[in-house]
């Protein structure tokens, strides 16, 4: 018995190693493209530049509010004094003035940098699309006649395009040729005229270059 219960209690620990759940070998992070890299970059460079800023911000208002309170106890008895507690004085108005005016300064950096913050974030969000959602955006402005940003959404649409060799498809003609479409909606008729050309020449085969073949006569 006294050899038999020994080698029950192991049978039962090495159940329960077993049970214990084996780690995952498969690796959860996926290579990211050097563009998104980039913009990942700059976003976290924005965001601590904007940060610095705020903290400078935050470390102004506390010397105004302390200038500010030196100077209202000052000139409350400002009557009683004379020469230099008065030139004192003046040098406070000064200093409250120029931080005041240091600060306004940084707030405007801020601003400038939470723009480009959310430019940057609108970046990496459109650098991690498909072409096939990327084209759907510009799609969409130049259905509903908003000719400037279709343009704008079609040339990301080209880039990306461009970076991954899918420059002879239908859908990179219908881009460039569209693009011509805006320009010519906007009156531009030689920048539309070089868009058309381009489909043409360098996607011949597609129904985009049949259409501005089409528009090019029109245009003479």
């Amino acid at each position: 018995m006294k050899t038999v219960l020994p080698l029950i209690i192991m049978f039962f620990i090495s159940g329960c190693v077993s049970l214990k759940p084996r780690s995952s070998s498969v690796n959860p992070y996926k290579k990211e493209s050097p563009l998104v890299q980039k913009l990942r970059v700059e976003n976290a460079n924005l965001k601590s530049q904007i940060t610095e800023y705020e903290a400078q911000i935050r470390d102004y208002s506390g010397k105004v509010e302390e200038l500010q309170i030196r100077l209202d106890r000052d000139q409350k008895s400002s009557a009683q004094r004379l020469g230099q507690e008065n030139a004192e004085l003046g040098a406070y108005k000064e200093s409250v003035a120029a931080l005041i005016k240091e600060k306004k300064d940084l707030a405007d950096k801020v601003t400038k940098l939470q723009l480009e913050n959310q430019e940057s974030q609108l970046k990496l969000k459109k650098a991690n699309m498909s072409l096939k959602d990327l084209m759907s955006l510009g799609d969409g402005y130049f259905d509903d006649k908003k000719w400037t940003k279709a343009v704008a959404e079609y040339q990301v649409y080209r880039e990306k395009a461009k970076s991954v060799n899918q420059t002879k498809t239908e859908d990179y003609a219908l881009a460039t040729y569209k693009i011509g479409v805006c320009f010519q909606e906007l009156n531009l008729k030689q920048e539309a005229k070089t868009f058309y050309k381009s489909v043409v020449k360098q996607n011949a085969e597609t129904k985009a270059a049949k259409y501005a073949k089409y528009r090019l006569e029109k245009l003479k």
